[in-house]
C-alpha cells in the first residue's frame, strides 16, 4: 500500500489500518502487529467511485462543514512515489478536487499529507498536517482558503533540527478569525515526541509553551491529535501521553482558559495499560466529548491484542468515562476504535472509527467502518454502508466526521487495500456512500 496518513489521527502501515494505539501496543507489547501488505484490492473498487480519487491511491482524513451545502475535506494522494496535498470541495449536490499546493512539493519532498480542516467562515479555512523530506526530516505545513484558493503559510518548526526532526499537525480549530490553534506533535533530539501547539492571532503562526508530562527532557511519548474550541477562552485538546518509555500511554487533555494551556484531571480506561483520545468537539463550553480506544493485552510473550472503544463527557466540572458499544465486540482479539466525534447539541453527536484488523485478525482481516449515536442519553452503534466490501481482506475505514446539523452530516476516510477516498453522507435517517 502507498497511501500514506502521516500527520492523520489513523496511522497506515502497509495496508493495515494500525491506529495510533496499535503502533503504541507493538512497539510496548512486542506483538506482532505487522502490515498486511499482500492484502489484494477490493473489487469492488474497480468502478468509478462515488467521491473523487485522485492518484494510484487516496485518503480523506479531515472533514468540516459549515452548512448542508459547503464541507471541506482534506487527505493526499499518492502519485509515483510522492504523496501530496489533497482538498474536495462539496458544493451541496457533488464532490470536486480543488488544487491545494503543500509547502514545497519538489524535488526534495518525500511527501505532503493534510489531516484535518476547519473553517471561520466560507471564505476563510485552515488546513494542518506535515511535509516529509527526502532527507528523513518531518516539518509542519498549514494552508489556507480564503474563498478562491489554497495557499501556503508559515508556520515554525519548533522539533530538532536533525535529519530525524519531527514536527507534525493533527488538529486544528477557530473560535474566532483572528484565534485559532493547531495540535500535534514534535520531536526531541533523541527522537521522542512531546506536545506541540500553535496559535494564530490574525497575523502569524506561533508555538505556544504547553505542558508536556515528564518535560521536554522526558523519554516519553506525548501528543495531541484533536482540538475544538467552543470560545475564545475555552479550548479542549486531547491525545495521549507517557513520562517514559517505561511508563503506561495514558489519556491526556489539555485545556485552554483564554490565558494558558493547563492538563486537565481524565480517566483512563486501563491506567496500566495504552490509551489514545483523538477527537474531541463541544456542542457548549460545558458539554464536550472526547473519543478515541485502548488496547488490553492478555499476557505473555505471544500476547493477544484487544482494543476497545472508549468515550469522555465532560459535563462543566469534570471528565467521565461513558459507557460505549463495541462494534467488534470486547472478547479477545476484538479490534475496535474511535476516531474523531462531531456534536451539533448536547443531545446529537455522532462518533466514527472502524473495527477489526487487529489482534491476531491483522493479517487478512477484515476492517468495517464503524459510526455511532449519541441521543442525550445514550451511545448506540448506527448501520453504515461499507464500499470497501465486508468479505475477506477488505477494508474500510472512517477517520473525519463533521455535521452542519443533526440531519447532514459527512465522515471521511478510505477504502480497500490500495486505499481510495471514502465519503459518508447522513441525511437524518440512514448514512449513504458517496
Amino acid at each position: 500500500m502507498t497511501v500514506s496518513t502521516r500527520g492523520t489521527r489513523a496511522w497506515v502501515s502497509g495496508g493495515v489500518a494500525c491506529l495510533a494505539l496499535l503502533g503504541l501496543a507493538a512497539g510496548a507489547l512486542g506483538a506482532g502487529v505487522s502490515a498486511a501488505s499482500t492484502v489484494p484490492p477490493v473489487a469492488a473498487l474497480a468502478g468509478r467511485p462515488a467521491v473523487p480519487a485522485p492518484g494510484e491511491s487516496s485518503s480523506l482524513d479531515g472533514v468540516t462543514c459549515t452548512s448542508a451545502a459547503i464541507c471541506w475535506a482534506v487527505g493526499n494522494y499518492t502519485r509515483g512515489s510522492t504523496d501530496f496535498n489533497q482538498a474536495l470541495r462539496w458544493n451541496g449536490r457533488r464532490w470536486t478536487r480543488i488544487p491545494v499546493p503543500g509547502r514545497g512539493n519538489n524535488a526534495t519532498d518525500a511527501y505532503t499529507t493534510l489531516g484535518d480542516v476547519t473553517c471561520v467562515t466560507p471564505a476563510s479555512c485552515w488546513a494542518v498536517g506535515a511535509l516529509g523530506r527526502r532527507d528523513g526530516s518531518e516539518h509542519n505545513q498549514i494552508v489556507h482558503w480564503n474563498g478562491r484558493a489554497w495557499s501556503p503559510v508559515s508556520v515554525p518548526d519548533p522539533g530538532a533540527t536533525t535529519t530525524t526532526t519531527l514536527n507534525e499537525l493533527y488538529g486544528v480549530s477557530c473560535a474566532a478569525p483572528a484565534s485559532c490553534w493547531a495540535v500535534g506533535a514534535r520531536s526531541s533530539d533523541a527522537g521522542f515526541e512531546h506536545n506541540q501547539v500553535m496559535h494564530w492571532n490574525g497575523r502569524k503562526w506561533s508555538l505556544v509553551t504547553v505542558p508536556d508530562l515528564g518535560g521536554l527532557a522526558s523519554t516519553g511519548d506525548n501528543e495531541l491529535f484533536g482540538v475544538f474550541c467552543p470560545a475564545r477562552a475555552s479550548c479542549w485538546a486531547v491525545g495521549t501521553s507517557s513520562r517514559s518509555d517505561a511508563t503506561p500511554q495514558l489519556n491526556q487533555v489539555l485545556h485552554w482558559n483564554g490565558r494558558r494551556w493547563s492538563r486537565v484531571s481524565v480517566p483512563t480506561p486501563r491506567p496500566k495499560g495504552l490509551s489514545v483520545l483523538s477527537g474531541v468537539s463541544c456542542p457548549s463550553p460545558s458539554s464536550c466529548w472526547a473519543v478515541g480506544g485502548y488496547v488490553i493485552a492478555s499476557g505473555g510473550a505471544n500476547s493477544t491484542i484487544t482494543v476497545l472503544n472508549q468515550a469522555l463527557h465532560w459535563d462543566g466540572r469534570r471528565w467521565s468515562l461513558v459507557a460505549v458499544p463495541d462494534q467488534d465486540g470486547t472478547s479477545e482479539g476484538a479490534g475496535n476504535q474511535l476516531i474523531d466525534v462531531s456534536c451539533t447539541s448536547p443531545a446529537s453527536c455522532w462518533a466514527v472509527g472502524s473495527s477489526g484488523n487487529v489482534g491476531d485478525k491483522v493479517i487478512g482481516g477484515t476492517e468495517l467502518n464503524q459510526a455511532m449515536h449519541w441521543n442525550g442519553r445514550k451511545w448506540s452503534l448506527a448501520a453504515t454502508p461499507d464500499p470497501g466490501g465486508t468479505g475477506f481482506a477488505a477494508t474500510n475505514l472512517l477517520i473525519g466526521v463533521s455535521c452542519a446539523s443533526a440531519a447532514s452530516c459527512w465522515a471521511v476516510g478510505f477504502v480497500g487495500s490500495n486505499g481510495a477516498n471514502e465519503a459518508l453522507r447522513w441525511n437524518g435517517r440512514r448514512w449513504t456512500a458517496g
